[in-house]
């Protein structure tokens, strides 16, 4: 096994203000742990990478920013000649946990940002969940500075009771202590800086609200049929909101992204084909049959002069599939807050005292189509469920044709 070298260096890749935040890198047999140097971030050119003036003069703050680099960095060295008087050979996991143990095992936000970066957690969608809980734990503690042994059993129950009178479902609840779990669960197994001990949640521990069945939003039928009813001009966002609803519900409740990115060259012989885009069913093709009434409602949503590569709700700006990942993603939570924005507004027009979401048409579909057919199997297809085992089995089992049927038979 390689000695264990230890440096400081630049991350290669700039945040949005050009700047590159500064690590602690622990190198042995050419692979790397990392250690963030906190609030040390620099513009390329302030970089010159010498022990002891890593950021040159053309920094104002030059002289404060290498001294906290030294400081960080002697500490990890200390960390290593204390592992190293115990045992001969010492590996670079051994200096990173003994060291993080040190300067972040007692900082649960510290850490909780550690696990949530970009690097370590590259999907938005997922990252943005996590930045909304850290920040309603924030808003809760008042403070960054929270020791992990104060997220204990009270600290958690406290906290439910915070986010209960801030009108969070026990749904949303769940979903907010579930990403604190994770987070607990990371120190503990992960990266072991945190004794089992301490862990507040199983048994004994803090147990998180319970999500009641049946507690879904779903419109009835009569609901359904009063947002058919509404008329809109088509030059506003509105009439496209409505639109896509309906179009949700016919095509067996499709999900906001999938609905926003359709085209209308997704309109073919006599389909509507496009592949999902989410989870385990990424880029899995969907294939539904236009019938009569779903052919009339598209047609309801053509407006002017159409190409084929338009979006059939022009919600999204063109050209967004071009864009990296995390913008594309960005675009799509967006727009998708927005039509949530508008159905509330349909909701209201429509006289339905319900949350009305682009979800919830998803939600809609299943309940009426498993109460008109019993057919779960033919439900559970239709809807392409994220268990792939489950699904797959039902795909075999059920025919295009006898899908297709059952499709006509549920439209409104």
């Amino acid at each position: 096994m390689n000695p264990v070298t230890i440096n400081a260096e630049l991350k290669h890749t700039p945040t949005n203000q050009g700047l590159h935040q500064v690590y602690i890198r622990i190198t042995q047999n050419a692979t790397h742990k990392r250690i963030r140097v906190d609030n040390v971030a620099v513009k390329k050119t302030e970089w010159a990478g010498k022990y002891g003036a890593w950021v040159n003069t053309k920094n104002k703050n030059h002289v404060k920013l290498n001294f906290t680099i030294e400081g960080k960095l002697r500490a990890c060295k200390n960390e290593f000649l204390d592992l190293e008087k115990r045992s001969p050979v010492v590996s670079k996991e051994q200096v990173y946990r003994a060291f993080v143990k040190d300067t972040i095992s007692k900082n649960f936000i510290e850490y909780w940002d550690l696990k949530t970066s970009l690097k370590t957690m590259p999907e938005y969608n997922q990252r943005k969940g996590y930045d909304t809980t850290r920040a309603k734990i924030l808003k809760f503690a008042g403070t960054e500075k929270i020791d992990f042994r104060e997220i204990n059993q009270d600290w958690l129950q406290e906290f439910e009771t915070s986010l209960n009178d801030d009108g969070l479902s026990d749904s949303s609840i769940h979903t907010q202590q579930k990403r604190i779990r994770a987070i607990w669960n990371k120190a503990i197994d992960v990266d072991k800086i945190i004794e089992k001990g301490l862990y507040p949640f199983g048994k004994g521990g803090y147990k998180m609200p319970q999500i009641k069945e049946g507690t879904i939003e779903r419109l009835e039928v009569d609901e359904i049929k009063e947002i058919m009813k509404l008329k809109y001009n088509s030059e506003n966002q509105i009439f496209y909101a409505q639109k896509g609803f309906l179009l949700s519900f016919n095509c067996a409740g499709i999900r906001a992204e999938d609905l926003l990115t359709l085209k209308w060259s997704n309109v073919k012989n006599g389909r509507l084909n496009f592949n999902m885009k989410k989870g385990v069913t990424n880029g899995r093709l969907v294939s539904i049959k236009i019938t009569e009434k779903l052919e009339t409602l598209l047609d309801s949503i053509k407006t002017g002069k159409l190409k084929y590569d338009d979006y059939i709700l022009p919600f999204l700006r063109s050209g967004v599939e071009k864009l990296s990942n995390e913008e594309y993603k960005k675009e799509i939570g967006s727009k998708t807050a927005l039509l949530n924005k508008l159905l509330k507004k349909v909701a209201e027009d429509a006289c339905i005292d319900k949350a009305l979401t682009s979800h919830i048409a998803r939600h809609s579909w299943a309940g009426y189509a498993y109460n008109e057919t019993k057919d779960i199997k033919f439900v559970q297809e239709r809807m392409n469920h994220k268990n792939t085992k489950i699904t797959e089995g039902y795909i075999g089992r059920l025919g295009i044709s006898a899908s297709d049927g059952k499709m006509m038979a549920l439209e409104l």
